[in-house]
């Protein structure tokens, strides 16, 4: 994870934020190939840390997603602030970025 994530983990841990984070962001921050997850870990939570797919299918291009202003990619990853706004600026639950009413901040990157 980028040092954005890494601020987020120092809490959201599993032991000290538990509410956020269940199977651990940072284990699956470590998988680098994409999304990719390694056999036998449950998919509870998003990847953090992890390059965006610039060329595979079922994914939105990375420059239509940043033009559109609301998520971010520090240095073309998916971080914990791609998803979640830390200031709480939107007032969306959760934290989020935008509003995820009817997956829409989900299928503002993938394409289902």
């Amino acid at each position: 994870p980028g040092p954005g994530s890494l601020i987020c983990l120092s809490c959201h841990n599993g032991v000290v934020a538990d509410s956020t984070v269940g199977s651990a962001h940072a284990m699956l921050g470590s998988v680098r190939l994409g999304f990719e997850l390694p056999e036998g870990v449950p998919q509870r939570d998003h990847p953090i840390g992890v390059p965006y797919p610039t060329s595979a299918k079922g994914y939105r291009p990375r420059s239509t997603i940043l033009a559109e202003g609301e998520i971010s990619l520090p240095g073309g990853r998916v971080e914990c602030i791609s998803c979640h706004d830390p200031h709480d600026e939107s007032g969306h639950p959760a934290m989020l970025v935008t509003s995820n009413r009817r997956s829409s901040l989900c299928l503002s990157c993938h394409v289902k």
